[in-house]
């Protein structure tokens, strides 16, 4: 630009130390279903409403560099920040916002300061914008509209304790002014008239005690690698806020530091809580959680910018994910899992193998080399061989046991069930000789079909396992071993350390639910009362329980709809309208996302998480495509 510039003396201008600084998650409040948005301002209203000292806020661009399997990308991504003089924890839980206190907020190292921009350590061109007015058409989460163009937001909040007074004083003094230009027959310009209102409105609610006035302090900071860069940003700025932003020449130093007298430090403004809701600044349209577990599961179709997920940072760690045949359902588990596992190589990893073929234990090629299996480090048990899986050893309690026993065989009669519980065998083997008579028939020819699960001479579980199931014959025999597994396993999750996580993937995971058809009800009763449980409870072992299925209905009732209910995260590929219409109640779907998801290509999907809603297009390397595909045509050779 050509501009003089003078450099600035870092050794006696110092960032200011606060004592407690928080870093908060983003909530995407446009993305988020109506009476959810609305309790979201409302929580935020009530924040501040409970404030007692000086709030600074910041919303501060950064990068960060994430995996696509085996490839690498640095991309940008916007973080907040919430300092003050006093702990805000409880603050911050009334508003409902997560948070982890951190040392201090990041800020630009400033060099040298010309008349229309400054110049940072990273040679960087800097231009500093206060906000000078406001409008009453400015939505909530306004300041998220003007994120792509920014690289910082601060605002720095000030309770009035004579709050009332001085709002009345505003008001009176709009009004006098409005007055005058009527009496000299003068127009009143609609965007004073608007003012006015909104003065009103603010002094009563002030006056009332429903509300606080705030003194608040905004700047909009936008940074380039070049002059022409720099002036785009300037240009996108202004189309947005019109003339509610100013920029005094050689002022960009003295706003960003805080230095110098006040009228050089950017324009304070008198704001109410219902005015200063609307700024809600921990709003933006990217999901990237800053945890080192975060995984990439796709392209941001709205931003153009990944989504990094981290389940375990979610209210609970489950997992529902919806997808028809031939629209890339395993394709996105695949992924989310294996880089889940590179990003915590310590963690314990269980996957239940789809029952139509073995997808993950084998590779597009039908070997163990080249397969899910192999890159996440994981064995593979076919549950169609012998196994060691004693259901006296492997559930948790004997009652569970022979419960599961019971159903085995077919015993229903409760006089049946009731002498079973009494005998005193340790090993299921044992039971038909011990129980003797009809009953003891009943259990030798209920369980020979299934003996293999436990006539085994060893079965070993590891902390990451492929169970194999679509080569048992049954649907009844697979879902006993496969229900057996899942108690094997989660007998397991329960006596590890709890740092550890652990996640549970079941494909086509209606078949846990599934029922006899000549029945009406589930082949194993146990199921309703069991699965839900490792749902429910998940999350105090540290584990998150992921499930698979392209049978939407088999979700929408008994035990995988309290699944779904407790699921935190939902994942919908394309899905027929009937479909569609059966997820938009429970997933508070709009028409809109409706229409996407049956409209959706391969790869395509929607996610809806505490965040809000975000369609995503599932990126996958190089090297993930040629391992997960099962369109082994797919492949470049």
């Amino acid at each position: 630009m050509g501009e003089p510039s003078s450099a600035i003396g870092h050794t006696s201008v110092r960032p200011r130390r606060w004592p407690h600084v928080y870093e908060l998650r983003s909530i995407n409040l446009s993305l988020l279903p109506e009476p959810e948005a609305r309790a979201v301002l409302e929580n935020f209203a009530a924040m501040l409403n409970a404030l007692n000292a000086r709030v600074e806020i910041r919303v501060v661009e950064d990068r960060r560099v994430v995996a696509l399997g085996d490839e690498l990308y640095e991309i940008p991504h916007k973080r907040f920040f919430v300092a003050s003089e006093e702990p805000l924890e409880d603050a911050l839980s009334i508003a409902g916002l997560r948070f982890v206190k951190v040392p201090s907020m990041p800020e630009l190292k400033l060099v040298a300061d010309a008349p229309r921009f400054a110049v940072d350590s990273d040679g960087h061109f800097v231009r500093v914008y206060t906000l000078v007015g406001l409008t009453p058409s400015m939505r909530a989460g306004w300041l998220t509209d003007l994120y792509p163009y920014l690289h910082e937001v601060r605002i720095s909040l000030q309770p009035l304790e004579d709050g009332r007074d001085l709002a009345v004083h505003h008001y009176r003094a709009l009004a006098a002014a409005v007055e005058v230009r009527i009496r000299e027959g003068r127009p009143v310009d609609p965007e004073r008239a608007m003012e006015l209102e909104a003065a009103r409105a603010a002094s009563d609610a002030v006056a009332s005690g429903r509300e606080r006035l705030f003194l608040v302090h905004t700047l909009l900071v936008i940074r380039a690698g070049d002059a022409a860069e720099l002036e785009q940003r300037r240009r996108n700025l202004r189309s947005r806020l019109h003339g509610f932003m100013d920029s005094p020449l050689g002022m960009n130093a003295s706003m960003y530091l805080g230095i110098g007298p006040e009228w050089a430090r950017g324009r304070e403004l008198y704001v109410p809580t219902s005015t200063l809701v609307g700024f809600f600044p921990f709003a933006g349209l990217d999901i990237i959680d800053p945890t080192p577990t975060a995984v990439v599961l796709g392209q941001n179709l709205l931003t153009g910018n990944v989504i990094a997920y981290d389940v375990y940072e979610r209210e609970n760690y489950n997992i529902a994910i919806f997808g028809q045949t031939g629209y890339g359902k395993s394709t996105l588990v695949k992924a989310w899992i294996s880089r889940f596992a590179a990003a915590d190589p310590d963690s314990y990893i269980w996957v239940f193998d789809s029952i139509v073929r073995p997808e993950y234990a084998l590779g597009s090629r039908g070997t163990y080399e080249g397969s899910f299996a192999e890159l996440i480090g994981a064995e593979v048990l076919d549950l169609s061989r012998p196994q060691a899986l004693d259901p006296l050893a492997v559930f948790e309690s004997r009652a569970a046991a022979l419960s599961f026993i019971a159903d085995l065989a077919g015993i229903t009669e409760s006089d049946l069930r009731a002498d079973l519980n009494l005998l005193r065998s340790e090993h299921v083997d044992e039971l038909p000789a011990e129980a003797g008579g009809s009953l003891g028939k009943r259990l030798e020819a209920g369980l020979k079909p299934l003996s293999h699960l436990w006539s085994g001479k060893e079965s070993t579980l590891t902390t990451r396992q492929v169970f194999v199931l679509s080569s048992i014959e049954g649907a009844a025999v697979r879902d006993a071993a496969a229900y057996l597994a899942l108690a094997w396993v989660w007998r397991n999750v329960k006596r590890a350390p709890v740092r550890v996580r652990k996640m549970i993937m079941v494909d086509e995971g209606w078949a846990f639910v599934e029922t006899n058809p000549k029945t009406g009800k589930p082949y194993f009763p146990g199921t309703v009362e069991f699965v839900p449980e490792v749902a429910r409870t998940g999350r105090h072992y540290n584990a998150a329980f992921m499930i698979a299925t392209q049978r939407v209905s088999d979700m929408m009732q008994g035990p995988g709809r309290v699944v779904l209910e407790n699921a935190a995260t939902k994942i919908v590929l394309h899905q027929d309208a009937a479909a569609a219409e059966m997820l938009a109640g429970p997933l508070a779907l709009s028409r809109e996302e409706v229409q996407f998801v049956v409209g959706a290509r391969v790869g395509q999907a929607l996610l809806a998480s505490p965040e809000g809603h975000v369609p995503l297009y599932v990126m996958l390397s190089k090297s993930e495509l040629a391992r997960f595909t099962t369109r082994p045509a797919e492949v470049t050779t």
